[in-house]
């Protein structure tokens, strides 16, 4: 499910994840497949969709132009389903202050910063510059990107 050394602690024992496990709902058929080190940086930390593709978004810690460390997200996209071959590493966020990754909304990526302020940063704009939102008071949510449907779960449903 995530990347080659990506470790999780569950009741004193560390699982190392190596792999991502999915399903084709038109075939009915389950596939492994891993996440190359190149689409992404040190540390795994979500997968989301970025243009309609798969992307998993990853934190690397970096030096900075003036010698301090800057945390640096990373974005890999899968252009191609089911073709490993196929992960690229999308873009590159460095971000101007430490922070929690939230998510990512059409070319936007989600940041809280320790400060408690959501900012923003556009995805491709090749700038270092960040908006941003408002002053979130809570920790431990994710914005998920959401697109509603005119269409019916269920064929056999009728609007009344």
């Amino acid at each position: 499910m995530m990347m080659d050394d990506q470790r999780l602690c569950i009741n004193t024992s560390i699982i190392v994840i190596t792999h991502m496990l999915s399903f084709d709902i038109v075939k009915h058929v389950f596939s492994v497949s891993t996440i190359p080190k190149t689409a992404l940086g040190e540390s795994f930390l979500s997968l989301t969709t970025v243009d309609g593709c798969l992307a998993a978004v990853s934190l690397e810690d970096v030096l900075n132009s003036i010698g301090k460390v800057a945390a640096v997200i990373h974005v890999g996209v899968m252009k191609e389903y089911g073709i490993e071959e196929s992960w690229i590493k999308a873009y590159r966020v460095v971000l101007n202050a430490p922070g929690t990754f939230l998510g990512i909304v059409e070319d936007r990526l989600f940041v809280q910063e320790t400060d408690g302020w959501m900012v923003f940063y556009a995805l491709g704009s090749h700038q270092e510059d960040y908006n941003e939102c408002c002053y979130v008071p809570f920790r431990h949510f994710t914005i998920l990107p959401f697109k509603g449907s005119l269409i019916p779960i269920s064929p056999n449903t009728h609007a009344q």
